[in-house]
């Protein structure tokens, strides 16, 4: 586990179901990033998508943008 971030066992509370932006390529198990500046998202074209915060989500999220 890391020191900082967000990880798939932090309770989430309130904020678990909430609406989020996140950015990814095209393909559809791309990592999700928390910007679409992200160093790690190397893609022509870039998706935005509208995503529920949960588990699943936060483990498909780029070691950077999830700290």
């Amino acid at each position: 586990m890391r020191e900082e971030g967000l990880t798939p066992d932090v309770p989430l509370g309130p904020f678990e179901g909430m609406p989020v932006t996140a950015y990814a390529a095209q393909s559809l198990t791309a990592k999700l990033h928390a910007s679409k500046d992200c160093a790690r998202l190397k893609a022509d074209q870039i998706r935005e998508l509208r995503i529920s915060l949960d588990a699943s989500m936060i483990r498909r999220m780029c070691a950077d943008c999830a700290l």
